[in-house]
């Protein structure tokens, strides 16, 4: 007999051919290993599968145009890993946690170039502030902090000029 034939991938787009209705993809022992589908509102869902093909990995939501507006990213057990949101600025919050569901980090990203990008990390408690760092045109700066929150370390860069770079150590 002859080999059984599966599907790699298969989508229905709108009639002129610019855009997805729907697609599917699937890994070569049939299970499912992505889906998307055009919402009413015009969004386009994405979602991806372990390789069971059932537990989902990451689900994606991007605007009618094509920008990014949420991605969800998960643990194999189903908890939530991580959270990007971006905001009709195109300002992007990405959230990390732990794996008992405490947040990890905070990273903002801003929508212009100008703007300064910061991250905030958490002890594993997901409250207390293990480090705060900032990103500028010119420069980066770092404050690392103790459990009880005292500063522990801080580091300063300067990329303008013949540039800088001092670290502070507190005891």
């Amino acid at each position: 007999g002859s080999p059984q034939r599966q599907l790699k991938s298969g989508s229905l787009r709108t009639e002129d051919g610019a855009n997805f209705l729907s697609d599917k993809s699937f890994r070569k022992d049939g299970t499912r290993e992505r889906e998307g589908l055009r919402l009413a509102d015009g969004t386009y869902q994405i979602d991806f599968y372990f390789a069971d093909g059932t537990r989902l990995e990451r689900h994606q939501l991007v605007s009618a145009d094509g920008k990014p507006l949420i991605e969800q990213v998960y643990r194999d057990n189903g908890a939530l890993k991580g959270f990007t949101q971006v905001d009709a600025t195109g300002k992007m919050t990405i959230t990390t946690y732990y794996v008992d569901g405490k947040t990890e980090s905070i990273l903002l990203v801003p929508s212009t170039y100008y703007e300064n990008t910061t991250a905030t990390y958490y002890f594993p408690d997901g409250v207390t502030v293990s480090r705060k760092i900032e990103w500028t045109s010119y420069s980066t700066n770092a404050d690392y902090f103790r459990q009880d929150g005292t500063r522990r370390l801080s580091y300063a860069e300067s990329n303008y000029s013949s540039g800088s770079m001092v670290w502070i150590r507190y005891d």
